[in-house]
């Protein structure tokens, strides 16, 4: 029986030892297929071509890769890719650590990029140049602007605009001034009438 347990424990070294041989060579071949790529293979292309690289040395070791591991390459799934990835995986942080550095490297710039925020779309900004008509002073000011098809319009100041006087000490001085105006469209929403309606909001005000 000891004699048994000792054969037994000993084919199993055997076959451990032959395992950890061939997964080597599998890195070894993966990691020199990854590094020769063309040079001017793009960087997005990288991930695919290293799996590409893989795969197709895995081929030469079809047979103990599934009866080690139970990879079937005729049959496989992400399951099974991944298991395979993860077995060299760790292999390639120890005999070429430069591929996992660069792959890592990658996977940073990766994420690094999803995670930047959108840029906001842009606003238009539309000018206008008018006389102050009327100049209203409710919970904001509220300049109408006629212009020179005799046209008026009212613009809302909500915020700091750009403008060639004191605006908060003098815009009551505008009255029948003709001024030059830059402003943008925003949706409020109005209480009276229980929707949405587009205002017009000033960005800068110059008396010409």
């Amino acid at each position: 029986m000891k004699h048994l347990i000792t054969t037994l424990g000993f084919c199993l070294l055997i076959s451990a030892l032959h395992a950890q041989k061939y997964m080597d060579e599998l890195t070894d071949k993966t990691c020199d297929c990854f590094s020769n790529l063309p040079a001017e293979t793009p960087e997005s292309e990288y991930q695919l071509k290293f799996g590409l690289c893989l795969f197709e040395n895995a081929a030469n070791y079809k047979k103990e890769l599934k009866k080690d591991f139970q990879i079937d390459l005729d049959n496989l799934n992400n399951e099974l890719g991944e298991k395979l990835g993860q077995l060299v995986g760790v292999r390639i942080a120890f005999r070429c650590p430069k591929v996992l550095e660069k792959l890592a490297s990658l996977q940073r710039k990766e994420t690094d990029e999803t995670s930047l925020p959108e840029a906001p779309e842009s606003v238009p900004i539309f000018g206008l140049t008018g006389f102050v008509s009327r100049i209203e002073q409710d919970f904001f000011v509220i300049f109408s602007i006629k212009n020179e098809n005799n046209v008026t319009t009212k613009f809302y100041w909500l915020a700091p605009v750009s403008s060639n006087m004191d605006l908060p000490g003098e815009y009551n001085k505008l009255l029948d001034k003709k001024v030059i105006l830059e402003y943008k469209e925003e949706l409020i929403f109005d209480p009276k009438i229980g929707d949405y309606r587009k205002i017009n909001v000033i960005t800068s005000l110059n008396q010409q």
